[in-house]
């Protein structure tokens, strides 16, 4: 390499500075540490430092007169040829360690932490062998999906544009075109649906869950594209889009249908039909039956019906100015067989049940109608389409090392992110564009819901003050079974002694002025009239009250 001698430099006499002059420029040069400068007077320095393309820095001061203008020369060392020996000679040895493994195609296995196949600047993602005849994708350090033979797992995968880290479990699909398959997408907020679960078969839809936009949030499960079910508002409603609660529902079954069954291996252990009858009672209860009109029943038990209670009454309708009967009074039945507290208009005495089992007579009311409803609640307000995040990747560039088949992929990954992201952005247009006449109609359904539940309410109240006026003129009284019977502190005493003395003893009914109140007479004292007149024989004293067994005069 010939020495470097274009232009002139500046030195002054005891100063490392070496400044270039007239064209010499130490970059150009390549100019290097260690190299040899060979001044005026020709004595030769070591090059230190290079400054800047036009200053270096010997290794000892310029000793010498000095100046501008002075001639100069720089003498290439042997260093950067050794520097060149020692890095080649690295990498030979380095590359052995790949020539029987990468070099062929062989990677290392790995570990989540550190996969076989990673990346520089990501290198917990990649591609590693997590066991024999398996091969697992992994970002952040996580598998993502499993490959094995005969089988592909994803035990998570993102799905939604704007949705991260949604959770997905995948079955095993089947292998050919007409076996059932799985498939998720998202057709966009344009048809009002932004999730599917889709089951195909062949290519055709069959049957799909979906859940998305519709102006409400819920799951939505169809088959043929029809609605069959749908859980909305914490509420599962099949066969009917609304409803006050979970709601089965099979529109236009006739009469005697079955609408529900449940069984254990084949037997079924209970069976609910459409019904053609009334609504029962609207009086507060826990479960309430309607009737075949045809047979008149509710229930058939092919068992035995198990009740807390210890008596069956029967809905009495009251007298006028009858009152209130406390639990275990005795009372009279007038001529029109109405309740009566007066014993001048009664002809026969009976006891107010204390415990029913079973109760009879339960159509008061029915005049007034079933009670009032409440409208179905409203669907939740829509809310505003989230706008997608914008896309702000370039289009690639090619690498001055790389091919242009590594060039293309590139630019094809960046045209399906970009095209996705067109897509999306197009579909939040449209969804944007549907978002005002979707509130204005919810808006629209608000304002019929809130006067509907105004007039509800206002029905409801009128409903309950005319249905307690109703449940005040009638009573419920014991007709057979065990009945504890309010009784005066001698006649008490009278029944305890009968039952020490092992003799029957009954409950008659007396005048007690002009109302009525009860005796003990013992049945060897028992006259015609008190038999006509008796309640039941006493079995036996519990709190404080005998307790009958129920027998009407």
């Amino acid at each position: 390499m010939p020495y470097y001698k274009t232009g002139t430099v500046s030195l002054t006499n005891g100063d490392p500075i070496v400044t270039a002059e007239n064209g010499a420029n130490w970059t150009t040069a390549q100019v290097r540490p260690g190299d040899a400068f060979i001044g005026p007077n020709n004595t030769i320095h070591e090059i230190l430092e290079i400054l800047s393309p036009t200053q270096l820095s010997l290794a000892r001061p310029f000793v010498g007169a000095g100046g501008a203008s002075q001639t100069y020369a720089i003498l290439p060392s042997q260093a950067p040829i050794r520097d060149l020996y020692s890095a080649v000679n690295s990498l030979v040895v380095e590359y052995r360690g790949f020539v029987d493994t990468v070099g062929q195609g062989m990677f290392a296995s790995g570990s989540l932490a550190l996969p076989g196949i990673r990346f520089v600047e990501d290198q917990d993602t990649g591609i590693a062998r997590t066991g024999n005849n398996e091969l697992s994708l992994v970002t952040g350090g996580v598998v993502r999906a499993k490959a094995k033979p005969s089988v592909f797992e994803v035990p998570a995968l993102a799905v939604g544009i704007g949705v991260p880290d949604s959770p997905m479990h995948v079955a095993k699909p089947g292998n050919s075109a007409t076996t059932t398959a799985i498939t998720l997408d998202n057709p966009g907020f344009g048809d009002g649906v932004s999730t599917r679960l889709a089951f195909k078969s062949a290519g055709q839809v069959y049957g799909a869950i979906v859940g998305g936009f519709r102006g409400t949030g819920g799951l939505f499960f169809e088959t043929y594209g029809v609605e069959n079910a749908r859980l909305i508002s914490g509420k599962f409603l099949v066969g009917t889009t609304s409803g006050t609660g979970h709601t089965f529902a099979i529109p236009g079954a006739a009469q005697g249908t079955e609408m529900f069954r449940i069984t254990n291996n084949g037997a079924f252990s209970g069976i609910f039909y459409a019904s053609g009858g009334s609504s029962p009672n609207g009086a507060a209860t826990v479960f309430s039956l309607s009737q075949n009109t045809q047979t008149g029943r509710s229930i058939n038990a092919s068992g035995t019906i198990n009740a807390s209670g210890a008596d069956y009454a029967e809905y009495v309708r009251k007298s006028d100015g009858c009152g209130t009967i406390a639990k275990g009074d005795v009372c009279g039945i007038d001529r029109e067989g109405k309740l009566t507290k007066s014993w001048a208009d009664a002809v026969s005495f009976v006891v107010k049940s204390t415990d029913p089992n079973l109760v009879g007579g339960d159509g008061w009311g029915r005049e007034l109608g079933p009670r009032p409803e409440a409208p179905a609640p409203l669907d939740p307000q829509p809310g505003e389409p989230v706008a997608p995040d914008p896309f702000v990747k370039r289009r690639p560039e090619q690498f001055e090392t790389e091919s242009e088949g590594e060039f293309a992929v590139r630019v094809y990954q960046w045209e399906e992110e970009r095209d996705a992201a067109t897509a999306a952005l197009d579909r939040y247009a449209a969804a944007m564009r549907a978002y005002p006449a979707a509130l204005a109609e919810w808006m629209a359904a608000e304002r019929v819901h809130v006067a509907g539940k105004a007039d509800y309410e206002t029905a409801l109240a009128e409903w309950e003050t005319a249905f307690e006026a109703e449940r005040v003129k009638v009573d419920r009284i014991a007709f057979c079974g065990i009945v504890p019977v309010n009784v005066s502190a001698d006649i008490l005493a009278e029944c305890e002694a009968a039952l020490v003395d092992g003799e029957r003893v009954y409950l008659v009914a007396i005048a007690n002025g002009g109302g009525i109140a009860v005796t003990a007479v013992r049945k060897n004292a028992m006259t015609l009239a008190d038999h006509l007149d008796r309640l039941g024989p006493v079995w036996r004293i519990e709190d404080g009250r005998p307790i009958i067994d129920v027998q009407h005069g």
